[in-house]
């Protein structure tokens, strides 16, 4: 009678026990970025994204044209993406916001998108957490995993950047539609199934990098299918069929997308990218919060000796079973990152590895798992000492992106090799604050590296002269600029 008596209560502590975990690693994360509530506009796609679009959000039919248009509704003449469901989680804002208006509550759109963005990342801290415990750890390991998954700085362009919603909207969309698939697996329960494939339909309207799920679903089935009954053929039946509607609509909104990013950028872009991974990957295990791209010899080691870790990780005294789900992890963290490999970066954005990271988690939380229960409840003592250490963080950190002018001006400080396009937008985040002479000797810096040959670095000098009323200068800059378009053409005719 007395172990009954235990077991009920075990029960009982349980029952109260779960709800708690999923309300404090909800509010946990909500209150590490709650001072992001207050933070301004960073760059030209928040601005874009946010205010540019504002009307178009309001049309009657505004969530239907989400659906026949690319992000920047054409407002961008450089970049052509279809990310319908990213256009919804602004369009739901604007509504929000509007009624909130008519109820005569005044919330900035500024300010509540980037309410939106921390909701997101709770609730993907909570997914985490969902999907952990239920298919893969213990309670412990897996509250463990969802509370460094929140707190971690890797996060922070994801959730404190506002376009950096992209990748926890995608990673919300696909924890469900990896779950279902794995209960379908398990069941032939059709409704599982259904419920997978509307998550899929949501992860390819999310972002492009998504085009990997139904691939990467495949090798997970195929690495463990001994454990299940053979795929039904319709699966594939309807893979195919969402597969091929999406880019169907796709290619007649953006038409050509995936083969000119990498005609154009392919080969430019890799090496870069593979540094910036690394980069990414060493922020993660070793806690960097960084916010500008390194490409020094001590981080790519520092990567290198992450991958190093992630690898012993993955398969130190793992067995038949848990070098499958590793191996599978490790094809994940790459595949999900593919498109990121061949797309030209003209700044750092930690946020691309934001679904890496989850894979990353089941890694080394896998690895935890494998020790004996002395150790582990050591590693579980340094996982909550990591969590603390995080929190400080990503809370000191995160007022790098509070505005345009914190964002950028650390991005150019920071970055041992600045790239043009930071240094055009901290420069200009100088000019709208009337701070001329500082944005005038970085933009002459930068000229004289480039040797006098940038016309966009030369063209923001001649209005920053223009601006103090410098005439004599600003024309001088007029002429020099006219000639070295004239050059240009001559020699583009001559070709």
């Amino acid at each position: 009678m007395k172990n009954v008596l235990i077991l009920i209560n075990k029960e009982k502590l349980f029952r109260f026990k779960l709800p708690a975990a999923y309300i404090f690693i909800f509010f946990l994360t909500f209150a590490l970025y709650a001072p992001t509530l207050k933070f301004g506009i960073t760059s030209p796609d928040d601005v874009k994204l946010v205010k540019v679009l504002a009307p178009v959000y309001e049309r009657p039919y505004s969530i239907a044209l989400a659906f026949v248009n690319n992000v920047f509704y054409d407002t961008d003449t450089y970049v052509f993406y279809y990310r319908p469901m990213l256009s919804l989680s602004f369009i739901i804002d604007s509504k929000i916001v509007k009624a909130l208006e008519a109820a005569s509550i005044s919330v900035s759109t500024v300010n509540f998108a980037h309410f939106t963005n921390i909701i997101l990342h709770c609730l993907c801290a909570v997914l985490v957490f969902f999907f952990f415990r239920r298919y893969l750890f213990d309670f412990k390991l897996s509250f463990a995993a969802a509370s460094l998954f929140a707190a971690h700085p890797i996060a922070l362009q994801t959730v404190a950047w506002i376009p950096g919603r992209n990748d926890s909207l995608l990673l919300m969309f696909f924890i469900p539609c990896f779950a279902f698939f794995i209960d379908y697996l398990r069941t032939k329960d059709w409704h599982f199934l259904f419920l997978h494939m509307l998550f899929l339909l949501f992860c390819l309207g999310t972002k492009e990098s998504a085009v990997v799920v139904v691939p990467l679903l495949f090798l997970y089935y195929f690495l463990d299918k001994k454990n299940y009954s053979k795929l039904n053929a319709g699966i594939y039946v309807l893979w195919t069929l969402v597969l091929a509607a999406f880019f169907l609509v796709k290619s007649a909104v953006v038409p050509g997308q995936f083969q000119n990013m990498l005609k154009s950028e392919g080969s430019l872009a890799f090496l870069q990218n593979c540094a910036g991974f690394l980069d990414m990957l060493s922020a993660i295990v070793f806690f960097r919060a960084p916010s500008a791209e390194h490409i020094e010899i001590k981080i790519i080691i520092l990567g290198i000796i992450s991958v190093l870790m992630i690898l012993f990780f993955a398969f130190w005294k793992a067995d038949e079973k848990l070098i499958k789900q590793n191996a599978f992890c490790i094809t994940a963290i790459l595949m999900f990152f593919i498109p990121s490999f061949v797309v030209m970066r003209f700044f750092f954005q930690a946020n691309r590895i934001y679904e890496g990271f989850f894979f990353i988690l089941i890694i080394i939380f896998s690895f935890i798992s494998r020790l004996k229960d002395k150790q582990k409840n050591i590693a579980v003592f340094i996982i909550s000492f990591l969590i603390i250490l995080s929190s400080y963080i990503t809370f000191k950190h995160e007022y790098i992106y509070k505005d345009d002018l914190s964002m950028w001006g650390q991005i150019v400080g920071e970055a041992p090799q600045v790239k043009l396009l930071p240094v055009l937008f901290y420069t200009d985040a100088l000019v709208r604050r009337s701070r001329f002479d500082e944005a005038l000797q970085i933009l002459t810096l930068f000229a004289q590296q480039t040797g006098f040959d940038n016309i966009s670095v030369l063209a923001r000098i001649e209005q920053i002269y223009k601006l103090r009323n410098d005439n004599e200068n600003a024309l001088k800059v007029r002429e020099f600029i006219d000639e070295k378009l004239k050059l240009r053409f001559a020699d583009n005719s001559a070709d």
